[in-house]
């Protein structure tokens, strides 16, 4: 909407415009409750900040910004190179930040970026961002997304097609006798989560056991396979949500002596893993992920039409964490 200024948003928002200078610049001194305010009256009033001296501050016309709900995984590491690099090559300097699994958070970095006036944002949510995503692409700020769902968005979608992963994962386990699998770091709130479980699911002759794990780290395998132990019924494979959960789980069974009457496939594949242990896993192209999710948000910047949302095909990478299950003889 021409013309709208400041005072306008603090108007209809019912703030002053104190409140309102402190949401672009200081947002820790507005309370959550007048920034869900002014936030729904930028959104009514189609506001930008735009005078002359913030642009000439904020303007990064050959800058794009990656926001993920984490930052410090192997997994997410090796997505932000893949996207560094062929940002580089497209001659965009690349910023990275990260909610640390905090929606709120979330949404108030893709505020700021928008305000930033880069030339595109690249987003691997955790919250559910489609209505604000939609509009700053309205807005007229290029958007894309990595590994979230997003049907019939103008936007690009890309992501690994997690939900044939559980799937190609748990029909491994089957073929090896396994009838009782466990996924070890179910979230029904996590949508990438969700895919692995429901392709899980979708394998045949099976019982899937879907169980949270207190942290998704070495640590928090270990702990759920030393509670596990003791509710044990005879052979059980596990499906971890990532390779960190896997290696915790599976130095549990080695250390207690059933790794023989188990098997354990994780997710992601990570290289720093090999020499450690010999884990089955899923190997999801993080790399190459991040490279077209770049030349993705490339083309929309260039105002090309959105493609269809792409799903990269994960690989399952199997070694020695699983093998047929024993079945004990008379």
């Amino acid at each position: 909407m021409a013309g709208v200024r400041a005072r306008d948003v603090a108007a209809r928002a019912g703030v002053s415009v104190g409140s309102v200078s402190n949401f672009f610049n200081r947002p820790e001194l507005v309370s959550s409750e007048n920034r869900e305010r002014i936030r729904e009256a930028i959104a009514a009033l189609d506001y930008v900040p735009n005078d002359s001296a913030r642009q000439l501050r904020g303007r990064h016309p050959r800058t794009i910004a990656y926001l993920t709900f984490e930052i410090d995984s192997p997994f997410a590491a090796a997505v932000y190179e893949g996207a560094d690099l062929r940002a580089a090559e497209l001659g965009y300097t690349l910023v990275a930040a990260s909610s640390r699994g905090d929606v709120a958070r979330e949404a108030e970095y893709l505020d700021f970026f928008e305000r930033r006036r880069l030339s595109g944002i690249l987003v691997s949510p955790l919250g559910d961002v489609r209505s604000q995503l939609e509009e700053i692409h309205r807005r007229g700020t290029a958007v894309a997304t990595i590994d979230r769902s997003m049907p019939d968005v103008p936007f690009p979608v890309v992501g690994v097609d997690d939900e044939l992963g559980g799937r190609l994962a748990a029909q491994h386990l089957a073929a090896l006798g396994f009838d009782r699998i466990v996924f070890v770091g179910a979230d029904s709130e996590m949508d990438i989560i969700a895919r692995r479980v429901r392709g899980a699911q979708s394998a045949h002759g099976i019982t899937l056991e879907a169980r949270p794990v207190a942290a998704r780290t070495v640590e928090g395998g270990r702990a759920f396979m030393e509670e596990r132990l003791s509710a044990r019924r005879g052979a059980e494979a596990y499906l971890a949500v990532n390779d960190l959960v896997a290696l915790g789980l599976f130095q549990v069974m080695r250390r207690e002596g059933v790794e023989r009457d188990s098997a354990v496939v994780g997710f992601d594949d990570l290289e720093i893993l090999h020499d450690v242990v010999s884990l089955s896993s899923v190997r999801r192209p993080s790399h190459e992920l991040g490279r077209i999710a770049v030349g993705a948000l490339d083309a929309a910047i260039r105002d090309e039409p959105a493609p269809t949302p792409r799903w990269l095909a994960p690989q399952l990478e199997v070694r020695e964490s699983s093998r047929p299950a024993r079945r004990d003889t008379p």
